[in-house]
């Protein structure tokens, strides 16, 4: 995995290794852009716009074929930041983050496992 992007530009040529499932450091993988200044480039706040694009998502059971991989990185970047307001309890978003995960395997190609209570027999 590369430095840490601050930009669209940056964010769009990194390359990365995505976690293979909930428990495989998703934390980590999040941090990898800054979200709030490529929010800001884009010209949102992306805490309330990840909330914009992640709760219709979730409601319909997909993302929409227009959501790119770098939306979905935003988004698993607005729950990691909110997974640390609310003090870590390393759980509370857990459905949400394996959504996304799940989308952005999905995007990209790369292995994921979903958890159980995201998986098509569960959901």
């Amino acid at each position: 995995m590369s430095k840490r992007a601050t930009t669209v530009a940056e964010a769009k040529q990194q390359t990365f290794i995505m976690p293979t499932s909930l428990d495989d450091n998703w934390r980590g993988f999040a941090g990898l852009l800054d979200g709030y200044q490529i929010g800001e480039e884009l010209g949102f706040d992306v805490m309330k716009w990840s909330n914009e694009q992640l709760l219709p998502a979730m409601k319909a059971g997909q993302f929409t074929d227009e959501t790119t991989v770098l939306d979905l990185r935003l988004i698993l970047f607005a729950l990691f930041r909110s997974d640390y307001f609310t003090g870590y309890t390393y759980t509370e978003h857990d459905r949400e983050v394996d959504f996304v995960l799940q989308a952005l395997s999905q995007k990209t190609g790369q292995p994921y496992t979903p958890h159980e209570f995201n998986s098509p027999d569960n959901t």
